[in-house]
């Protein structure tokens, strides 16, 4: 037997520009991808916050809401004030 060598056929490398083309499109694919699910998960955050029945100054305070109405009303107005 011969040590002879055996090359294997070349692969075409893409060029650089090609290369360049297919990393823009990869990330401003990932990047409007973010963008669509950032949107999408505070969408579904807001929703479900207004969903959820109760007072959400109540929900904060928990038991002092049920014992002292005037600390609900101070909550209340507190959070509207920002």
């Amino acid at each position: 037997m011969s040590s002879a060598s055996v090359t294997e056929p070349a692969v075409p490398r893409p060029r650089t520009g090609a290369r360049h083309r297919d990393l823009r499109r990869f990330l401003l694919q990932r990047l409007g991808t973010g963008v669509v699910l950032l949107i999408g998960i505070t969408l579904v955050a807001f929703v479900v916050t207004h969903l959820v029945p109760g007072d959400p100054a109540a929900a904060n305070l928990g038991q002092r809401a049920i014992g002292d109405p005037a600390a609900v009303a101070a909550e209340i107005l507190d959070s509207r004030a920002r």
